[in-house]
């Protein structure tokens, strides 16, 4: 790692800059547009992040120290909706919620699965009514200790946020089988996927908005992804800023998606005398205008 003397505030000052400046450039997030005169359409901005924060202890380092900064970088950011992946340890999920608390964001859902928990964490500035969780059936190889997907039953944890001024949305936060090196594990992720396509057209059956986040663990060039996700009848919102970390919503003749504004959420933090990354992964926040087509 390169050496780096300058703390970690003054190296995030610059992309903490960039986003108070987009936050004022741009509509608040969350905030309910009034119809046009004579209109009957309502509409939201909602800011949405999606951040695999690579907090599995005993196999990463620093990653309370990384935890508190990811907080820190996403309630900076105004986000309205966060879906976090490998949210594993406990004190480390209560620290983040504790900073985005303060920032705005209190309420959060921590789905349940497997021997250590699914690591799926979501957390909302609105008020999170319902939630529901299909664990994949398959996951993986036990035995594979530094595999660990199995034991942590990886699924698909659903919330229901009741955004003011506009009505109910469905968040989807997931996470797919790791690829690790060989991917041994491609059949594996397939299953997941099938399995994923389904809980999340039964989610867009309920008329309301649905959004899928999370580490699809699948690149844009891997074969039938994109005739996967549009059979799927889902679209992206946000750009492609990481590899395979997705914001996307299931078209629907009810509501109109825009895409506003993508920008990659990164950072580092001290460690020793060098710094590492905040993640293995770059979170990703996508800004976008929900409308519905329709009255209710």
């Amino acid at each position: 790692m390169k050496r780096d003397l300058l703390p970690h505030r003054l190296r995030c000052l610059p992309f903490l800059l960039l986003l108070v400046l987009n936050s004022h450039a741009s509509d608040p997030g969350g905030e309910p547009h009034a119809p046009a005169a004579g209109g009957s359409s309502r509409s939201v901005t909602l800011r949405l992040v999606t951040f695999n924060i690579h907090g599995i202890p005993y196999f990463t380092s620093e990653h309370r120290k990384r935890a508190a900064a990811i907080a820190e970088l996403v309630g900076a950011s105004h986000a309205d909706v966060v879906a976090f992946q490998e949210a594993f340890h406990k004190p480390d999920r209560e620290l983040m919620c504790g900073i985005l608390a303060k920032a705005g964001l209190p309420y959060h859902h921590y789905f349940r699965s497997g021997a250590f928990g699914s690591g799926l964490l979501t957390v909302s500035r609105h008020p999170i009514t319902n939630t529901s969780f299909h664990q994949y059936s398959r996951g993986g190889n036990p035995l594979a200790l530094r595999h660990p997907d199995w034991w942590a039953g990886k699924g698909a944890g659903q919330t229901t946020i009741a955004v003011p001024g506009f009505g109910d949305i469905q968040v989807i936060n997931t996470h797919l089988h790791a690829r690790y090196r060989g991917d041994h594990y491609k059949a594996v992720r397939q299953s997941q996927l099938n399995e994923l396509m389904v809980f999340v057209a039964a989610a867009g059956a309920s008329h309301q908005p649905t959004l899928l986040l999370g580490d699809l663990n699948h690149t844009l060039s891997d074969p039938g992804w994109l005739r996967c996700i549009r059979s799927a009848g889902l679209t992206p919102v946000a750009d492609q800023l990481s590899r395979i970390d997705y914001i996307m919503a299931i078209r629907s003749p009810d509501f109109s998606f825009t895409k506003k504004e993508s920008l990659p959420l990164q950072g580092s933090v001290q460690s020793g005398r060098d710094f590492i990354p905040l993640s293995d992964h770059t979170g990703v926040l996508g800004s976008v205008s929900i409308t519905a087509n329709r009255t209710p």
